[in-house]
């Protein structure tokens, strides 16, 4: 089934209680960036940016309020902030037009950064913020996780695939750690969604390294 993927329907946010919130006018959700390291010299052309593989900047999420809140005011008290974000998006089937609803559900934890208080004017939004300083991220699109990256917990799974786990392994041992065999074999699993034939497995290669 060909679907096009249109819009974000429908939203809501809760807290580590359960709580929804109510009144969140937008939610923005954190940039994932590596962290690079610039490389030069003989044989290389310039510059490159190097990714470092598995290791993130800052990710920062930010909660756009329609004005200020409890809620808000209680963000910036010390300790561990939790929120879920559960959001419908909708897509058309190119064939019967019909529309459909894909399932997400993102986990964010982390500390309080930063709060905005905002524009106090009559009869208008104040565009109150706040900010957290994510620690954790868990996406799970229809129930399936296709991301988790956990700082402290030294896990950074895409698509199911715990890459850390080798990286770990090496740390514990002291051994080399080879990636290749990864990076190769998602090309058989690209293979697998395009033609529906098996594919190798990432995370039995990542067991085996």
């Amino acid at each position: 089934m060909n679907r096009l993927a249109e819009a974000t329907a429908y939203y809501k946010v809760y807290d580590a209680n359960s709580n929804e919130y109510y009144g969140i006018t937008s939610l923005e959700l954190p940039q994932l960036t590596k962290t690079t390291t610039d490389i030069k010299g003989s044989g290389i052309l310039g510059t490159i940016s190097a990714p470092i593989e598995f290791a993130l900047d800052s990710m920062t999420a930010t909660l756009n309020f329609r004005v200020i809140e409890n809620n808000m005011i209680s963000f910036l008290a010390p300790g561990k902030k939790s929120f879920v974000l559960v959001l419908l998006t909708q897509e058309t089937d190119v064939s019967t037009l019909a529309p459909a609803y894909r399932g997400w559900r993102i986990l964010l934890e982390g500390k309080s950064k930063s709060a905005q208080l905002g524009t106090i004017e009559s009869g208008e939004s104040s565009s109150s913020s706040c900010e957290l300083e994510v620690y954790h991220l868990k996406v799970l699109e229809n129930g399936q996780e296709v991301i988790d990256i956990n700082k402290l917990g030294g896990i950074y799974k895409i698509g199911g695939v715990d890459y850390m786990q080798a990286i770990n392994a090496g740390l514990e041992s002291g051994t080399d750690v080879d990636l290749s065999a990864v990076v190769t074999a998602t090309n058989g699993v690209l293979n697998q969604l395009q033609t529906g034939s098996n594919g190798t497995s990432l995370q039995l290669i990542v067991n085996g390294l």
